[in-house]
């Protein structure tokens, strides 16, 4: 197990973990959002390639529409 945070929130998740696997865990839906891990963004085409480890930032944002 590893410790990382998400939102402020320090989890734990399995050794190995990628964006992909975590985003789904996290029940969070794909489409229109972008991940940075560390204040680096990981490209989509990373998603489930990119391994997290053990004091990962993760921060998830969200487009929105409005004005």
């Amino acid at each position: 197990m590893i410790s990382v945070k998400f939102n402020n929130t320090t989890l734990q998740i399995e050794d190995g973990t990628t964006v992909a696997q975590f985003i789904e865990m996290q029940k969070v839906d794909a489409s229109g959002i972008a991940v940075a891990v560390n204040n680096r963004v990981v490209a989509k085409t990373e998603w489930s390639t990119a391994q997290l480890a053990d004091g990962d930032a993760i921060l998830i944002i969200k487009a929105f529409y409005g004005g």
